[in-house]
């Protein structure tokens, strides 16, 4: 992500941060596009959570973008520790309607580890919501945040170190 002095759309940062309260939700979706690409984590992060606690307000493509661009960070070992705030907004995102946004968290959840522990309960409830992906992705993230699942052993290889 480039510094918040870099425009897109021909509009700073600022401007799109602006349109993530706009009523419309494809003005929100169009904003989380601008801010994933344009701001620095530590601005894009706390924007991003704010979207998914906005709970199903009619903007789910602006949730969902927002938990993806959360998960691309996850990958990233300096913006782990951006996340880690975000477990409880994760834990609550494990229940959102749209199944995208949930399996995202899921996702995020599973590459937090131990440091997601606080996201146990949810994680569980999520296992039985009855989407096998979401089922399977939250086993997948307690197993992480356990230390015990071969999967992990899979995404270590992939992330670099902390």
């Amino acid at each position: 992500m480039a510094d918040t002095a870099t425009l897109w759309d021909g509009q700073p940062a600022a401007r799109w941060i602006e349109r993530l309260d706009d009523p419309d939700g494809h003005v929100r979706w169009q904003a989380v596009d601008a801010l994933r690409h344009i701001a620095e984590p530590a601005l894009a992060v706390p924007l991003f959570v704010g979207i998914l606690r906005r709970g199903d307000d009619g903007g789910w493509r602006a949730r969902a973008l927002a938990a993806h661009a959360l998960y691309d960070m996850a990958f990233e070992a300096e913006c782990r520790p951006l996340l880690r705030p975000a477990v409880g907004a994760l834990a609550e995102a494990l229940d959102d309607p749209c199944l995208d946004v949930a399996h995202q968290a899921a996702w995020i959840l599973e590459l937090l580890g131990p440091a997601a522990a606080a996201a146990g309960p949810a994680l569980r409830r999520a296992i039985d919501r009855g989407d096998e992906e979401l089922s399977a992705a939250a086993r997948g993230a307690l197993a992480a945040i356990e230390g015990g699942d071969e999967r992990r052993a899979g995404i270590d290889g992939l992330l670099p170190k902390d």
